[in-house]
């Protein structure tokens, strides 16, 4: 029973390292692009690189309903989104040069100001918990700020996609929970 449960464990932990596949938004309103989540803490730069070796970009929100798919799938934790006004401050553009026509900022933002007026540079936007947009700097290693991704893939690949496909793991962690019924069901019969 303890390999058993070794086993298990072992499954479950090599399902949680696998990628999640990416949720499509194909329902009413939908751009048939992909997002996918990046649930680690990870700076906007590193995440910028992430999304392009897979063909994605840091995400942009161009709507109201973009917003609320986005909020809906990805909310609850804090994500970077594609919005900078590195090049001209005060001017937020999206990474995708597409037309800076939506957007979700909280009360008093976007502000340039990290220390209460002290201090300056905040050219990136994150989403944050409530759904509101902020204007943030670059976060770097050991920084308080704790702020996760989000790649967006404009292209769908499947175009049978579901809405909220489920994530390859769920694969993985029934095949290993099969195989250890197998095992156990053999091990059984040998011991008659």
């Amino acid at each position: 029973m303890r390999v058993l449960v070794r086993f298990l464990i072992a499954a479950c932990s090599i399902a949680a390292l696998c990628d999640a596949a990416p949720i499509y938004w194909t329902g009413p309103g939908g751009n048939g692009h992909g997002y996918e989540g990046v649930d680690t803490v990870i700076s906007w730069t590193d995440l910028s690189a992430l999304a392009d070796s897979k063909g994605g970009h840091v995400v942009t929100i161009t709507s109201a309903a973009e917003q609320a798919f986005v909020f809906s799938n990805f909310g609850g934790m804090r994500r970077w989104i594609g919005a900078t006004d590195a090049v001209t401050e005060g001017t937020f553009k999206w990474v995708t040069n597409e037309p800076f026509a939506f957007t979700n900022w909280e009360l008093g933002e976007p502000n340039d100001d990290i220390n209460g007026g002290t201090s300056n540079g905040e050219d990136l936007a994150e989403l944050k918990v409530n759904g509101k947009w902020n204007d943030i700097p670059q976060i770097l290693a050991g920084s308080p700020f704790q702020i996760a991704g989000l790649i967006e893939y404009e292209v769908n690949a499947d175009p049978t996609a579901v809405d909220n496909p489920e994530p390859a793991s769920g694969l993985l962690v029934s095949t290993a929970l099969l195989g250890a019924l197998a095992w156990r069901r053999r091990r059984k019969l040998s011991t008659l």
